[in-house]
Parts: structure tokens; sequence; C-alpha cells
């Protein structure tokens, strides 16, 4: 006799009643396929030389901020509420429209997720009915730039401010947007983009996370806390101090995310383009 699941969060998901038309295809150019193979050739196709230069093409992309790769964005989400410092007891204020990674990963490290409902204009996490969620175990609020619309950053910095909360955004449909003439990811606290095969960007499957420029101790936990905690000590030697995960991406991944990148714009107008298309009609 099967048993009743009790669901930690519900989510509702639309039904495809019928096969819609396919609005945007993955498109990997030829010249990306070809160094794919030449990855694959090179005899170094886990984490290696394609994801250091994959993460200095994601760092000039974000004004210079250190960012480190994940093998999703998921992954990349629950380094960052670890690098904050979120644990058991904590809450953390996110919105309920959002893939269930979002409120996963709070759940994960043993936090509490708190949800603010969304403004019905933007779709967006609504920033008073944030503020009005706050309670003295609220640690960190975590908005979500949904279909690449921008939150309003100024506010929100705001209001972390006034309560000395840490800001985590899930930026993960949001490579290329911009808020006021400055990409995301290029100022803020802890930035999350997710390079899944639907994203602007894509590795197939891969996230990234943007660290805060100069906190040279939050870029050696996220580097650890993808490795299961490995640190190398001496030529042979490894130490472990840390609990991590298996989150690292691979050189074949981040070749691929190399030769996307190089097309952002392109792909984010055609994107704009469709979306023009849906509103008109």
């Amino acid at each position: 006799m099967a048993s009743k699941m009790t669901p930690l969060f519900s989510m509702r998901v639309a039904r495809r009643l019928s096969p819609p038309a396919v609005p945007f295809r993955v498109v990997i150019p030829l010249a990306t396929i070809a160094a794919v193979g030449d990855v694959l050739r090179s005899g170094w196709i886990t984490s290696g030389p394609q994801v250091k230069a994959f993460e200095a093409a994601l760092s000039t992309l974000c004004a210079g901020r250190p960012v480190r790769a994940y093998n999703s964005g998921t992954a990349a989400l629950e380094v960052a509420l670890r690098v904050a410092g979120i644990g058991p007891g904590d809450f953390v204020i996110t919105t309920p429209l959002s893939w269930v990674s979002t409120a996963s990963v709070i759940l994960q490290v043993g936090a509490t997720p708190v949800f603010a409902d969304i403004d019905p204009h933007t779709r967006n996490l609504d920033l008073d009915l944030a503020e009005r969620a706050i309670t003295p175990r609220t640690r960190a609020i975590m908005p979500v730039h949904l279909a690449g619309l921008p939150v309003d950053l100024d506010r929100l910095y705001a209001l972390a401010g006034r309560h000395g909360l840490r800001v985590i955004e899930d930026a993960a449909q949001a490579m290329g947007a911009n808020w006021k003439d400055r990409r995301i990811g290029a100022g803020g606290d802890l930035v999350m983009f997710s390079f899944h095969a639907n994203k602007n960007v894509n590795s197939v499957e891969g996230g990234c996370l943007v660290l805060p420029a100069g906190d040279d101790a939050a870029v050696r936990l996220a580097e650890k806390l993808r490795l299961m905690g490995v640190t190398r000590s001496g030529e042979d030697g490894m130490d472990v101090d840390v609990l991590g995960g298996k989150f690292n991406l691979t050189d074949v991944a981040a070749r691929v995310g190399i030769g996307q990148m190089r097309r952002l714009d392109e792909f984010t107008a055609r994107r704009r383009a469709l979306a023009q298309r849906y509103f008109e009609r």
C-alpha cells in the first residue's frame, strides 16, 4: 500500500495540454564543438585549465570580481549560503515564485526558507513584504531575478543594510541583464548564475558564484566547498577541514561555456525579440 508523502513545500507546475512551438533552441556553434573535441583529446577533461579560463572570462564580465564555477547553479547557491555562514536555526527570506532549488538549498544547509510574496507587476520578491517578514532569526535574503528582470537592487541592499542581512542573488536567469546600466554580478554581495541548457549562456550543466571583491577567505572557502573540502598541503598531501560537496565543473563543460559566452549579446538580443513578440500578441 502506497504511503502518503508529506511535502516540504509545494510547487504548481503548468501542464502542457498540447505540444507548443519551440521558442528558443540551444545553439552550439561548430567552433565550440571542435574545441570540445580538442579538450577530449587533451587528456585533461575534468577541472583544469578550461575551468580557470571560464572563470576568468566570467570575472571580466562581472567587473573583475572573483568567480568560481560549479557543476550546477544549485550547487553554487548552496555554497553561497555556506560562505555566508547560514545554518541550522537561521531564517532566509525568499520568493515563492522560482524553481525548487531556491528553497531546497536553504533546507539543505539546515536553515528555514521564509516566503514573502511577489509584486504582481514584476513577479519579483515584494521588498515591502520581505521587510515585514524579518525577525531576529533572519540572517539573509535571497531574491530571484525572475526571467532576467532584476529586483530593485538599490532598495534590496538598503533593506539588507538596515537589518544587517547577507544578500544572495539567485541570478540563474539573469546572465547579461543590467540594473541601471550595470551588469548583474558586477556589484552586490553573493551572486549565482546558472549555465543549465536553457539559460542565456550554457555549459550543458553548470553554474557559478560571484564573490565579494577582496574577501580572500570567502574565495578560499568557496573553492574548498566545491571539492569535498580539500586543501592541497605540500607536493602530495591534502587536508580536509570543512565538509564540502562534489560540485566541481569539468573542463569539457567549461569549454562549452567559453564558446557560449562569446555569443551572449547575440543570444540575449534573440530572447528579447522573442519576448517582445509574445507581448505584442
